[in-house]
């Protein structure tokens, strides 16, 4: 699955499995920052929905919208990612919900007819499709999605910290029509059109504009997509590395024997005469028998360096394998511990969400009853002094009580947002090394089976060694002998 955390989010949001409706996300405006008062789940897209994060395993949909809310949030706390609101073109502005353009708000661009979209493509690499409308009515769009996908893969460790490069593919989205305007003309700071960004930090905003009314482009981060060569092909001339005559010689001398028995003997019979043809032919067959015994010998040799190699090889593969054995063990351990820790966080987020929701009504009912008191003030003469003086004390109290439980939501929905974030990390560094552990663990398997093979192999070789070289010395003596005897027949 060509998927990871970024683009896993972002796709929830672009294709309609998350969204969020105009009162799900508000905005604070002391704090000059937004924040979710809720989430809507696509119906139709639930059963496909929780197949998807379960993949990452996710316990189910609640666990993951929770989670994709903390990852938002991150984003909306890096403020390098605002965009004071009077910047942004009208057209685009229409489809933005109150406050100015921040990191919850750019990334909900995906959820506004498809008007943003990203693609997993080779490893560390990303296409991102946009309505060009955005382009033109955002300044530094280019800039922001390369840091908001940066931030998106801090939550991932395995990616955190890495350099990746993304593909810009322009659009007019007719889906994206009932979201946005017209963009007749760039705005002031907009960038010129990018088609690849090789990004190797977290890229800084800078909205400040030239005398064009366009923000400097930074080529250290841009790449034009040209490649000349991909229709060049390269030719390699094949040449023969033996002549026949070559060839022919090379099979002659790999045919030749080690030993030619009838030349010997025509050359003992010649020197020796009749009477010692017996013991010249005794002779020539212990010297064959010698040659014959030597070339088991030189053979034996060669097994015996290839048993030695063995284990060498076997000797080698021990420590390795005990130290594979014992970071197996280790990283065993750690997945453990880790486990635990995600577990302990899942808990603690169930913890958090049921305290943030028990809140959430407490709040409801005390704004419905201030709400009550406030049209009783209201509709109270104003000549009622006790009464109304009463019912602004409750009021006053109400209030007060609004407030304390705000704040004490808003706290534990920080506390939520690091134990989201803690779980998120804990779950990405179980399903890498999860992975590692049974590779790990095949390896472990075939390094075992190497040992005992060339345990096995050397035992082998080391008895043919032996045999081969009890054949030699034993062609060694009867060739002794046999010269001997040739030496006193002559006699």
């Amino acid at each position: 699955m060509n998927i990871d955390i970024p683009t896993l989010v972002m796709a929830m949001l672009s294709e309609d499995f998350i969204f969020f409706n105009e009162e799900d996300i508000a905005w604070d405006d002391e704090k000059q920052e937004h924040f979710f008062k809720g989430a809507q789940v696509n119906a139709p897209k639930a059963e496909m929905l929780d197949s998807a994060v379960r993949a990452f395993d996710f316990d189910g949909i609640a666990e993951f919208v929770f989670a994709l809310q903390g990852i938002l949030l991150g984003l909306e706390a890096d403020k390098q990612l605002v965009v004071p609101r009077s910047m942004v073109a009208q057209g685009v502005r229409q489809g933005l919900p109150e406050g100015d353009l921040t990191g919850i708000t750019l990334a909900n661009l995906a959820a506004c007819g498809h008007a943003l979209k990203f693609a997993k493509q080779e490893s560390d690499s990303y296409l991102v499709m946009y309505d060009v409308r955005l382009a033109q009515g955002i300044p530094c769009f280019f800039d922001l999605v390369a840091r908001m996908l940066w931030d998106l893969r801090e939550v991932e460790p395995d990616l955190s910290g890495k350099p990746f490069a993304i593909g810009f593919a322009s659009c007019r989205n007719f889906d994206a029509d009932q979201y946005f305007g017209d963009v007749n003309f760039p705005v002031a700071g907009a960038q010129e059109e990018r088609c690849i960004m090789q990004v190797g930090c977290a890229p800084e905003i800078n909205l400040d504009v030239n005398s064009s009314g366009l923000v400097e482009i930074r080529d250290s981060s841009v790449l034009d997509a040209e490649n000349p060569d991909d229709d060049m092909a390269n030719y390699v001339e094949l040449f023969e590395t033996l002549s026949a005559a070559g060839q022919s010689a090379a099979l002659a001398s790999d045919a030749k024997p080690s030993y030619d028995p009838a030349g010997k003997v025509a050359k003992t019979v010649c020197r020796a005469g009749a009477p010692k043809v017996a013991s010249a032919m005794s002779l020539v067959m212990a010297e064959k028998a010698y040659h014959e015994a030597l070339d088991a010998k030189n053979a034996a040799k060669n097994e015996l360096k290839n048993a030695e190699k063995a284990l060498e090889q076997r000797e080698k593969l021990l420590p390795n394998f005990k130290a594979e054995r014992a970071a197996y063990e280790k990283l065993k351990a750690d997945i453990d511990e880790v486990e635990a820790d995600a577990n302990k966080f899942a808990d603690e987020v169930s913890f958090y969400q049921k305290q943030i929701e028990g809140l959430t009504a407490e709040i409801n009912r005390v704004e419905g009853e201030l709400e009550v008191i406030t049209q009783e003030i209201v509709q109270t003469s104003a000549f009622s002094f006790g009464k109304r003086s009463t019912l602004k004390s409750k009021q006053e109290a109400l209030q007060g009580e609004l407030d304390a439980a705000k704040r004490k939501r808003k706290g534990i929905e920080d506390e939520s947002h690091e134990s989201s974030l803690c779980l998120m990390e804990d779950r990405a560094y179980l399903r890498e090394n999860k992975e590692k552990l049974g590779d790990m663990e095949r390896r472990i398997a075939r390094m075992k089976e190497e040992i005992d093979k060339s345990v096995d192999e050397a035992g082998k070789m080391r008895v043919r060694v032996d045999t081969a070289k009890a054949a030699f010395e034993q062609a060694d003596k009867a060739c002794e002998e046999a010269w001997e005897r040739y030496m006193n027949a002559g006699d």
